[in-house]
């Protein structure tokens, strides 16, 4: 049994290879580079998301300052 990789890359091997007559090893690097830069992104927009959600703390905790201040 193959890992997921190794079967997108079989699948590539024989779509780009066989059957368009390429050079698959263009079309493998492409993936990978593409699944790299899809989980950064990924990471990325959870760490926006605490960001966000530490600002609106803040931004309560600011209001509930300014409330007892009044």
């Amino acid at each position: 049994p193959g890992t997921e990789k190794d079967d997108a890359y079989t699948v590539m091997e024989q779509w780009v290879g066989a059957s368009m007559g390429k050079s698959s090893f263009t079309a493998c690097s492409d993936n990978d580079l593409y699944f790299r830069t899809k989980a950064k992104l990924d990471i990325m927009e959870v760490m926006m998301k605490e960001v966000e959600i530490r600002e609106k703390k803040r931004m309560a905790e600011r209001l509930e300052a300014k409330a007892d201040a009044a």
